[in-house]
């Protein structure tokens, strides 16, 4: 009791406790809280933890208001990475960007036609929300991930639907019922769960329809009319990507990250593969199911070219053949010096007896026979 009181009556020990309080409600600042900074060119991005400028939208090709020719815009935001060969071996670029986080960027079109400012605006509409790889994470998997089977045996499964009069298959995708056994991480509610995609506008013909791509994981852009005219042709695809269009151009992706199934354990990579081998980039090889760096020629700063199973039984036996010959070396060393420092055995010390042959030997003889009789004569005169 005397405690609290102490507490009620010190404020700034209060204020402390507060301030704790709302830290710990508070948690930490997810990377999708990020406010991306704009960019024109390289030099804009200043942070190093966002280095890199990656381009989504120019007008090449706009129509202006302006009958003068005037330089183009190009518009991109600071990024982590554009692709994984950015990141540490132990990190891979992921999808956290997308165009809703960046609207402002796009407010000033007024230079621009009326048409062209509607093209993208319709375009933008459309692109808001699909996901752009943008920052650096670690590899994980999802919590309802049971244990992985093959890319190539998820996509081999049969599965069936019946669609108006005809029966379509889902081989060769992802199919939703085996996105637990999917080594990786696929963005959420992009199986698509729908048999066609809405046309958007006045003037649509009909909708798109999602064909063999139902209940697996595809982006869709529906087709758009503006003003009773096609701006955007509706497309499928599966998995992955490229946008064109209204000034943007960037690639999209459902799968955030993918590694290789062995063994029913999922690997970051399989082992062998190769990747960021271009002459600016760090190039990576995956040993036993991990990216490492890949030594030069030179052996300085990655991993060898060469093939590094073979190199590792190779190294692996001279280094036992080394030990083996440094424990023999040891060994012989220490029977020698036992050998150098041990006492004479009992067989082996000399006696000394007199032998025949030696000189002196019959002299000797005679006079230890006479001791003995004088001996044996003093004991009897005794």
């Amino acid at each position: 009791m005397m405690q609290g009181a102490s507490i009620v009556r010190n404020p700034l020990l209060l204020l402390l406790l507060l301030l704790l309080s709302l830290l710990l409600l508070a948690g930490p600042v997810a990377a999708d809280d990020h406010t991306y900074k704009q960019c024109n060119v390289q030099a804009d991005c200043d942070d190093k933890d966002y280095p890199i400028c990656m381009p989504l939208w120019n007008d090449e090709g706009m129509a202006t208001l302006d009958t003068k020719v005037v330089d183009n815009i190009y518009i991109g935001v600071c990024v982590q990475c554009r692709t994984d060969c950015d990141c540490d071996t132990d990190e891979y670029c992921a999808n956290d960007f997308t165009l809703n986080k960046f609207s402002s960027a796009l407010n000033a079109l007024d230079r621009y036609t009326e048409q062209q400012r509607a093209l993208v605006g319709a375009h933008y509409s459309q692109y808001q929300s699909l996901k752009i790889r943008s920052v650096c994470k670690k590899r994980d998997l999802p919590d309802e991930y049971d244990f992985c089977n093959t890319r190539q045996d998820i996509v081999s499964d049969t599965v069936s639907k019946s669609y108006d009069s005809g029966h379509l298959y889902s081989t060769g995708y992802i199919h939703v019922k085996n996105k637990n056994r999917f080594c990786g991480r696929i963005e959420e509610n992009t199986f698509l769960v729908t048999d066609e995609i809405q046309c958007v506008g006045t003037g649509c013909g009909g909708n798109l329809l999602v064909g063999k791509l139902i209940n697996t994981p595809a982006i869709c852009i529906p087709t758009v009319y503006v003003s009773g005219t096609k701006v955007i042709n509706g497309t499928c695809q599966a998995e992955q990507m490229s946008i064109t269009g209204g000034g943007f151009n960037f690639k999209t992706s459902v799968v955030d990250w993918e590694g290789y199934c062995k063994d029913n354990s999922c690997k970051d990579c399989r082992h062998g593969d190769t990747m960021c081998t271009e002459a600016y980039q760090q190039a990576r090889v995956c040993i036993n199911g991990k990216w490492k760096l890949r030594y030069s020629a030179t052996m300085i700063g990655y991993e060898r070219n060469y093939d590094m199973v073979s190199e590792n039984i190779q190294l692996q036996t001279q280094i036992t053949i080394a030990l083996f010959t440094s424990l023999c070396f040891v060994v012989a060393v220490v029977c020698a010096v036992l050998l150098t420092v041990r006492r004479p055995a009992a067989s082996s010390i000399s006696l000394n007896v007199p032998r025949p042959e030696d000189e002196g030997y019959f002299h000797n003889t005679v006079r230890a026979v006479e001791l003995g009789a004088e001996g044996v004569g003093g004991a009897g005169q005794a």
